[in-house]
């Protein structure tokens, strides 16, 4: 997980110990129903799945989900690979999912 980014995007403390409960949940909910998620439907991340979360435990009604979680499920070892936890920035360098094609490469 790239915590420097995250505290980038969230400075204030608070933000930031926000987002860490919230990507604990979604880690628990993901442990319970590795299923939780949606397949990634684009090349090369097709095999992994997404899942998507607030950075907030009380987000406004109606805001989409910010965060993603991008991970595949090991069922031989049982285990969840996760490959990026990050902030969706659609056409930007620091979206997640530029982040997780890198690491997709080099995995």
């Amino acid at each position: 997980m790239d915590f420097v980014v995250l505290l980038e995007q969230f400075p204030l403390e608070k933000g930031f110990y926000e987002l860490s409960i919230c990507i604990e949940k979604a880690i628990q909910l993901i442990r319970k129903d590795p299923e939780a998620g949606a397949p990634c439907r684009y090349p090369p991340l097709i095999g992994w799945m997404k899942y998507k979360f607030h950075s907030k435990l009380r987000p406004p009604h109606g805001q989409k989900a910010d965060m993603r979680i991008v991970y595949r499920i090991n069922p031989q070892l049982k285990l969840i690979d996760i490959l990026c936890i990050g902030k969706r920035l659609p056409k930007e360098m620091e979206d997640i999912y530029n982040k997780a094609y890198i690491r997709d490469q080099e995995w």
